[in-house]
């Protein structure tokens, strides 16, 4: 279903459904500013994707059994114009990623990301915004994961449990600093680390990885346990 410069608000999430079984999108988002509300889409190829002219805005939604990724978020710029919202929403059991978001201002709040076969958040590098209130478990990879380069985020009471890998991945390729503000999130009974710091700079750094870590990651108030490889990770 194509949406430009359209809302589209069903009855009640859990009775409208959009099936899109056969289709490459369940939802696309075009060159619009658009919000959708109170609906199910499932079984599309990739169940909603915005472009990168579009605003989304999601609320009350729920997306699931994708064969790809549930929700794709194309680069655009930091305009406010182009801002990409999910809240009071659930992305489950993806054949890929729950949502894959690459540069521009983001907000997940209040949702529900579980059951994906990869990351539950997948935030490729300079992304700005908030990531708070969200439940995201038992995805096959790690909750979230990000890439360090220019991103500018804060992560807020968040519940990140029970994922396959880490409950959360930061990414460094580069000497490019990012500012991720992680503050009041319980991290608990993940299969490997709670947080993992992931190093692929091929000794770009000239600083020590922990000292560069140090400068772009503020936590603060965390209750981080359980975690099967230990609750930090400097790989």
């Amino acid at each position: 279903m194509l949406i430009n410069d359209t809302n589209l608000t069903g009855e009640d999430r859990h009775q409208t459904v959009i099936n899109a079984d056969g289709k490459s999108y369940g939802i696309l988002f075009r060159s619009t500013n658009s919000r959708v509300s109170n609906l199910t889409v499932e079984k599309a190829g990739t169940n909603a994707k915005v472009n990168k002219k579009s605003k989304a805005v999601i609320t009350n939604c729920s997306f699931k059994n994708s064969g790809s990724n549930g929700l794709e978020v194309d680069k655009s710029s930091y305009s406010e114009r182009y801002k990409f919202i999910f809240r009071n929403s659930s992305v489950k059991e993806s054949g890929k990623r729950g949502i894959y978001a690459f540069q521009r201002k983001i907000e997940i709040k209040n949702s529900e990301v579980e059951e994906n076969e990869e990351e539950g958040i997948d935030l490729h590098s300079r992304l700005r915004g908030n990531i708070s209130g969200n439940t995201i478990r038992s995805n096959n990879e790690s909750g979230i994961e990000m890439i360090m380069s220019g991103t500018k985020i804060s992560l807020k009471g968040n519940t990140i449990s029970g994922n396959k890998t880490q409950g959360l991945t930061i990414q460094v390729y580069n000497e490019t600093k990012g500012k991720i503000k992680i503050s009041k999130n319980t991290i608990a009974s993940n299969s490997s680390y709670g947080i993992r710091y992931a190093r692929y700079d091929h000794g770009k750094l000239r600083v020590k990885f922990q000292d560069f870590i140090k400068q772009c990651v503020k936590l603060s108030g965390n209750s981080i346990s359980g975690n099967g490889g230990g609750d930090y990770g400097y790989q």
